[in-house]
């Protein structure tokens, strides 16, 4: 198929500066004057003219040259919990029952609200008030190992 394409010609390239009928002569297509027809170094990357360029002007990021990384949770408080039927309760759970949006990602339980079923509730992270409010009504927590 492609063996019986028939050969594209090649262009030589264009001889400029060689005389003014070649119709590259004189100026040699680098307009008059100016920074750009001149020989020699051109401009690097970045360059804006000789104005202060835009990564010399932006303030610098903090934390010794590197992204602070920041851990997200999804949040999910006791008094969601009450709506909730079943007595043990991981990210499968929560998502079927529309608390968070994705199972995948890390799960943080607070203790906002209420809580009087005996619940055992598998999270990534958990406040201290979230804890001791289900160990007071009969549950438990358990705090998946995160890296």
């Amino acid at each position: 198929m492609l063996n019986q394409l028939p050969k594209a010609t090649q262009h030589k390239k264009k001889r400029v500066g060689r005389g003014t009928p070649t119709g590259k002569g004189k100026t040699a297509g680098r307009g008059v004057k100016g920074q750009h027809s001149r020989n020699g170094k051109k401009n690097y990357f970045g360059f804006e003219g000789g104005q202060t360029r835009l990564a010399k002007r932006t303030p610098r990021l903090k934390g010794m040259g590197r992204r602070q990384v920041k851990t997200v949770y999804q949040v999910v408080n006791l008094s969601q919990l009450s709506h909730i039927e079943v007595n043990i309760v991981d990210k499968t759970v929560l998502r079927a029952a529309g608390l968070i949006a994705n199972a995948d990602q890390l799960v943080k339980l607070l203790g906002n609200g209420e809580i009087k079923a005996a619940l055992t509730i598998t999270v990534d992270a958990a406040s201290v008030s979230a804890i001791s409010k289900i160990e007071k009504s009969g549950g438990k927590v358990v705090l998946l190992a995160s890296n």
